[in-house]
């Protein structure tokens, strides 16, 4: 089992005399390798479906910033990339960058991003026959 624990802040402890090395819970167990590429087909497949939209830069930097607040973020973690060890992710800063991806934590900190599309200043007309 991992030994890295964290502090909860349950509010069932607040007032209680249960020694503070008793309020802390085990991190879950880290996800497999089979388990990591399952998750990351599973989100590429959604990224793909929805035409491959990145996320600004803004928008990755805001998601990094709370990743990195989040109890379950471990910088060092898949090769120094960073690694959320929330139960069902596992993600690295690549998931930060799909625009389809969202933090898997119920409620989740982050959701899809969907930014402003371009329009055209002519509607699209259809592509010429070639001459046979």
């Amino acid at each position: 089992m991992n030994t890295w624990v964290f502090t909860v802040e349950n509010p069932a402890f607040k007032g209680s005399t249960i020694p503070p090395q008793q309020q802390r819970i085990p991190l879950p167990e880290l996800a497999s390798p089979m388990t990591k590429l399952r998750r990351l087909r599973r989100e590429v497949w959604a990224w793909a479906q929805a035409g491959l939209p990145r996320a600004s830069r803004q928008e990755r930097q805001r998601r990094l910033a709370i990743c990195q607040a989040c109890q379950y973020y471990a910088p060092t973690g898949n090769l120094g990339l960073g690694e959320c060890r929330a139960p069902g992710c596992g993600c690295t800063r690549a998931k930060l960058a799909l625009a389809t991806s969202q933090c898997p934590l119920i409620p989740p900190k982050w959701g899809p991003y969907y930014a402003p599309r371009k329009t055209l200043s002519a509607p699209l007309q259809p592509p010429a026959k070639p001459p046979v």
